[in-house]
């Protein structure tokens, strides 16, 4: 009996562990933005150093996430800057289940960024 007892034990803490939700970290992804473009939509999206394909990170007819319309405008504003002057920019995306800036995902699957900024010239 205790054999069995020990197997379904095992096998208990072998499917908590399937079942566990995703790990979530936070990114810091800081780069040169090649390029910005808004849709038809109200997304903005980019197209930066760190992830070589377009990502999505806000709108500005909606929230998107946390992230308000108002708020949404002075990032474009921000990243048209930064594009102008080519200068770096920094995006942090906090509590997603894949950190790496190289393979988050894109376009509108993206994650929404909790703060941009312009970072100093290296």
């Amino acid at each position: 009996m205790k054999k069995i007892t020990k197997s379904v034990g095992a096998l208990a803490a072998m499917a908590s562990l399937w079942l566990a939700p995703p790990a979530h970290a936070d990114a810091y992804c800081s780069g040169v933005i090649y390029e910005a473009l808004t849709y038809d939509s109200g997304d903005v999206m980019v197209l930066s150093a760190w992830r070589g394909d377009w990502t999505v990170i806000c709108n500005l007819n909606t929230h998107r996430g946390t992230v308000s319309p108002q708020t949404c405008f002075a990032w474009f504003a921000q990243i048209q800057t930064a594009i102008t002057a080519k200068k770096p920019m920094g995006f942090y995306i906090a509590g997603i289940t894949q950190p790496q800036c190289a393979t988050m995902p894109t376009y509108s699957g993206s994650p929404t960024p909790y703060y941009v900024r312009t970072t100093p010239t290296p």
